[in-house]
């Protein structure tokens, strides 16, 4: 919950839709290695 209330906020200071999508590909990227790290 507290990564998807971080998400938000850091959204509504971005400057426009293209920097919202990259800061979300970033966010996925980290939870997608940090699950693959807890499978090791």
């Amino acid at each position: 919950m507290w990564l998807t209330k971080e998400a938000v906020n850091q959204n509504i200071d971005c400057a426009g839709l293209e920097q919202a999508i990259i800061m979300e590909n970033r966010n996925q990227n980290m939870m997608i290695s940090h699950m693959a790290n807890k499978m090791k």
